[in-house]
């Protein structure tokens, strides 16, 4: 593997952001042996997964993905809809199944299918925003209007194979395009979705202009800390901050580990950490929950499933990352990677949600699926000349 491979590995990304939040945590509240054992135990699982990818072969990644999208669906709406929710998770997998069918011509490059759904979601993005008086008012609130949350949703979901089809005529377009998805995700006042969008424009760039992606890196840090300058009057500066994020993240985690580390869950399935609430289609905003309580995204699935749960999951996710990111980086798909690596690396600090899962698993099925009936690129190499990439039309 490339060094430069190495740098958008999913298994980096959660080493150095784990790394960083032990360290800083541990100099102010001491080391937790219990949160270091589940971290490394997790992290290891998950690296398995993605170098056992390969052997793994398509059919368990398409099986193991569409049985894992069903129950994550079946689980999140079963408060809300009762035993119906096992009728609303059938026909959404329907629906992530037949989308590729719809769209398996690979030389219709014009992303006919991602426009219209980026449009709908900005769309619902704006209205949802001008129907709130202010930004204030609007995060003191325990929920995202259900409109702008879903538009979000839409917008993230469509803007790769946009972006990707538009920076292959012209730089300058692109730019505009990425600028126009920032903002629409910044609308609602969080930033935390935009850096959703700007992590997938990092991805795509990187693959073009290596330089120019990472001062787009830079720019998450510099959103970050530009938000609380101009939102909060802080009791420490903006540049401490995120040190002092960190720190709290680990405090969190280390308690939630001593309480929560049992080989199976003291609680039931999903019903500690990560509850859908039914106004809230994908959270708080993309990323969230009513609370401020950031467990990691190790300790998030061990509050869950316990720590043998928390090692199955941790491998099947890696697994899934890991095949979406051989694709990605032999050019063969640009569609799942740009979806699936933001959302574990913004969620190595504050733990997955069920939305954040089924998007996982639900890009894996869409990409396992596009490439099946696109036919295989490899054979298509040995006898063109062109060598083309399958986006999301």
């Amino acid at each position: 593997m490339k060094a430069q491979g190495i740098i958008i590995h999913p298994s980096s990304g959660i080493f150095i952001i784990l790394a960083s939040i032990m360290i800083f945590g541990s100099i102010k509240f001491g080391l937790s042996y219990q949160w270091l054992l589940a971290s490394l135990s997790g992290l290891a699982s998950f690296t398995l997964g993605a170098a056992s990818a390969k052997r793994l072969g398509i059919k368990f990644l398409m099986i193991s993905s569409e049985i894992a999208l069903f129950t994550i669906l079946s689980f999140s709406f079963l408060r809300i809809a009762g035993y119906y929710s096992f009728i609303i998770s059938f026909l959404w997998l329907i629906v992530a199944n037949i989308s590729s069918l719809l769209i398996r011509t690979k030389e219709m490059r014009v992303p006919i299918y991602s426009i219209p759904i980026f449009i709908l979601g900005a769309s619902l993005v704006i209205y949802s925003y001008l129907k709130i008086p202010n930004i204030a008012e609007l995060r003191a609130s325990p929920s995202v209007p259900i409109e702008g949350a879903f538009g979000m949703f839409l917008i993230f979901i469509s803007y790769p194979s946009i972006f990707s089809w538009i920076s292959e005529s012209n730089s300058i377009y692109a730019a505009l395009f990425s600028i126009a998805g920032i903002s629409l995700m910044l609308l609602h006042g969080f930033r935390a979705d935009a850096i959703l969008v700007i992590l997938s424009t990092f991805l795509l760039v990187w693959r073009r202009n290596e330089r120019l992606s990472y001062l787009l890196l830079v720019s998450v840090l510099l959103l970050y800390i530009g938000v609380d300058v101009i939102r909060t009057k802080l009791a420490i500066s903006a540049i401490e901050r995120p040190i002092f994020r960190l720190s709290t993240t680990y405090y969190y985690s280390k308690e939630l580990a001593s309480y929560f580390f049992k080989l199976i869950p003291i609680e039931p399935f999903w019903l500690t950490s990560i509850p859908l609430h039914q106004s809230q289609t994908i959270g708080r905003g993309i990323f969230g929950k009513d609370f401020g309580i950031t467990p990691t995204i190790f300790i998030g699935m061990l509050m869950d499933l316990g720590f043998i749960g928390m090692l199955l999951l941790s491998f099947l996710i890696g697994s899934v990352a890991g095949h979406s990111y051989m694709k990605f980086i032999s050019g063969d798909d640009e569609f799942s990677y740009p979806i699936i690596w933001p959302i574990i690396i913004t969620r190595t600090e504050i733990g997955l949600t069920q939305l954040d899962l089924a998007l996982i698993f639900g890009s894996t099925i869409f990409s396992l699926l596009l490439n099946f009936f696109n036919g295989s690129r490899s054979s298509q190499r040995r006898v063109g000349e062109c060598r083309t990439t399958t986006t999301v039309p």
